[in-house]
């Protein structure tokens, strides 16, 4: 009978340490890392790489949640998964949308590229053999991964991405594009997607909207469209501003922009899914395979090509700013060569033929 007691005392003493475990866990913060690392492994259906998502927000407090479509439009199929990563200790977060390519009707959008005149977006490669991009707009960040299914006739997956762009983290953007190529990556893998992925990002190029280049000076997007710099000065046009061309790019910029720094045309071209919105939207006026100028009410001239691997016809535009009263028909010569130049450069650096012009 005498032992009990040493019984009695020895649980008692376990239930003790067990609570003063528990408190401890729940207080000093394990709880929640523990929690967050769940969330985070099982958010977007568990695609996404956890270094990669803490490096994007340059938080190590970060927790996965359930999200909600926000900026793609009504009717929208094809999706695989969507979530969203959030600092748990500040306001940033990153918001994650996985989709079929051959259902996703609204892939301009993310990239902001439904319409074609809005002088504020700029398309920048990611590159290193990816075929995505990303945008600023309005302080946002967004991005956009495409990866072709080589074992599913005309299928790929689209990746995108968003977030409130931290200008005091210069190494924000190039994370941001790790993280939308990872979480393709592991999509793929996820959905049986048999792809031909790029290398590590190493490094992205900064906002162009930010920095106007002379005529003489253009290399990237835009140097096509100014190689006859008489003719373009002529029109008004003194400066451009441009990203780097570059062969993958599912949406390219280019703004030809005068002494005032007004931007007088926008030229654009898209490829695969991307250049679904603008085609098909109602007031665009492109589903054609090309349009001539000088039709009324038109500010626009566009062209079309084949591409490889590609389904729907890739899209080249030269359009005027909505705030500009200039109409490609004023300069009709000079737009059409702009446009001329604009395509062929890009259609051949993309593989693309059957290029028509209007």
């Amino acid at each position: 009978m005498k032992p009990r007691p040493v019984v009695t005392i020895s649980v008692a003493l376990t239930s003790t340490v067990a609570l003063i475990a528990a408190g401890w866990f729940y207080f000093s913060g394990a709880y929640d890392r523990w929690r967050d690392g769940r969330s985070l492994a099982e958010a977007c259906d568990g695609l996404l790489d956890v270094d990669g998502v803490r490096a994007a927000l340059d938080s190590d407090d970060v927790r996965g949640m359930g999200g909600q479509q926000e900026y793609l439009t009504d009717g929208e199929t094809g999706r695989i998964t969507l979530c969203r990563v959030k600092d748990r200790t500040g306001d940033q977060s990153v918001k994650v949308d996985v989709h079929w390519g051959s259902k996703m009707t609204a892939a301009a959008a993310a990239l902001r590229h439904q319409f074609v005149r809005d002088p504020r977006i700029t398309a920048v490669p990611i590159g290193h053999g990816w075929r995505g991009a990303v945008v600023s707009v309005d302080k946002v960040l967004y991005g956009a991964v495409e990866l072709g299914c080589t074992n599913k006739h005309d299928e790929s997956l689209i990746v995108n991405l968003y977030t409130f762009e931290n200008a005091k983290i210069p190494e924000q953007r190039r994370n941001f594009a790790r993280l939308a190529t990872s979480v393709a990556r592991s999509a793929a893998q996820h959905v049986g997607c048999a792809s031909k992925p790029g290398k590590l990002v190493q490094q992205i190029s900064p906002e162009p909207a930010k920095t106007a280049v002379p005529l003489t000076r253009s290399k990237g997007t835009c140097a096509p469209a100014v190689r006859d710099t008489e003719a373009a000065r002529r029109t008004g046009v003194v400066s451009v501003t441009e990203a780097p061309a570059d062969p993958d790019a599912p949406a390219e910029d280019c703004y030809l922009v005068d002494a005032a720094g007004k931007e007088l045309y926008r030229l654009t071209a898209l490829y695969g899914p991307f250049a679904n919105g603008p085609r098909h939207g109602s007031s665009a006026g492109l589903a054609g395979d090309s349009g001539a100028f000088g039709e009324e009410g038109n500010r626009y001239g566009y062209a079309t090509a084949q591409c490889p691997g590609d389904k729907e016809r890739s899209l080249y535009v030269i359009a005027t700013s909505p705030w500009e009263n200039r109409d490609p028909d004023r300069d009709p010569e000079f737009a059409q060569s702009a446009l001329k130049s604009f395509a062929q450069e890009s259609a051949k650096n993309h593989g693309c033929t059957d290029l028509r012009l209007p």
